[in-house]
């Protein structure tokens, strides 16, 4: 993650990780961070598309990928049409 800031806490994150029953590997809380700077990119994008300098709550959409992957551990068959 050269020259740019980690956008989550890394250790609500570790926290949270471990609260699963599940361990961080050393370069895990770089590689979230990195796709959590999708999800401003992608409101920054929608707002110059609509020649606005706001965000707006409605804005920061989480990426498709992770919709998913939501999906790929959720029930299939609830939400499946959805996307």
């Amino acid at each position: 993650m050269a020259n740019k800031v980690s956008l989550i806490l890394a250790s609500k994150a570790k926290i949270y990780i471990k609260s699963k029953q599940i361990m961080t590997s050393s370069d895990a809380l770089e590689a979230i961070s990195d796709k959590v700077y999708c999800m401003p990119d992608a409101a920054i994008a929608r707002i110059q598309a609509n020649r606005r300098s706001i965000v707006k709550a409605q804005d920061p959409q989480a990426p498709l990928e992770i919709h998913r992957h939501f999906l790929s551990n959720r029930n299939n068959n609830l939400l499946a049409n959805v996307f």
